[in-house]
């Protein structure tokens, strides 16, 4: 089974350990659940929505906000750069 990680049971984003298809894939690391349904193809290191984001909310990764949503994203769905504003704690260490 295709596979992503989670960094903290708390993050709303989990990595692609590999090229996803839509479909189940395992969910590894310190997760809120085994599996999530991916809706689309997503390439390896992309982050995947572990749960409905609603524009606005905040994009949780490694138990700290990188930023907060410019759309709403469903669970299973790739996030790109676009799909997310950075806090300023990441913007400074860019």
């Amino acid at each position: 089974m295709q596979a992503i990680f989670q960094v903290e049971m708390k993050d709303n984003v989990a990595t692609a350990l590999e090229p996803l298809t839509p479909g189940p894939a395992e969910v590894k690391g310190d997760r809120r659940t085994d599996s999530v349904a991916v809706l689309e193809n997503i390439p390896i290191g992309h982050k995947v929505a572990v749960n409905d984001i609603t524009s606005g909310d905040e994009i949780m990764k490694y138990g700290v906000v990188i930023g907060r949503a410019t759309r709403d994203i469903k669970r299973g769905q790739d996030l790109i750069r676009r799909d997310l504003v950075l806090s300023n704690l990441m913007e400074q260490e860019l």
